[in-house]
């Protein structure tokens, strides 16, 4: 399997130490599979070990897997966890005043799991990657 950026390019990538209370490299190792899964029917000379032979390809499939990653962080989603994420208050109410939260579904974070954000797809398609998704 490949795995298309580490912790290191995350960081730099985010500009930032991503949480170190989540599992970095699992989160790497999940978005890297769904980015290789959608470039699949792209024709790309590679390196013997399955990795882009073009240095400006090779960026674009770092930067799609650390922006699927930073997605996931920014959304406090957890891809490994499917659609079985922590609790989730959709209201609260204190003193006859009531707010209530917009709250994603089971299969809103299911999906978000499942699915490169728009921004991971949009840099496989600037770079003339993932040309057989439609979305």
């Amino acid at each position: 399997m490949l795995i298309h950026a580490t912790a290191d390019q995350l960081t730099t990538f985010m500009g930032e130490q991503p949480d170190l209370d989540v599992n970095v490299d699992a989160m790497l190792r999940k978005a890297s599979i769904m980015v290789t899964s959608v470039t699949r029917r792209d024709w790309f000379p590679v390196q013997d070990n399955g990795m882009f032979a073009d240095d400006d390809l090779r960026e674009a499939m770092a930067d799609a897997t650390c922006a699927q990653v930073e997605h996931w962080l920014n959304a406090d989603i957890n891809p490994l966890a499917g659609g079985a994420q922590s609790d989730i208050v959709a209201s609260s109410g204190v003193d006859g005043g009531s707010v209530t939260f917009v709250a994603p579904t089971v299969a809103d974070l299911a999906a978000a799991t499942d699915a490169l954000c728009a921004d991971s797809l949009r840099i496989l398609r600037n770079a003339g990657l993932a040309t057989a998704v439609v979305w």
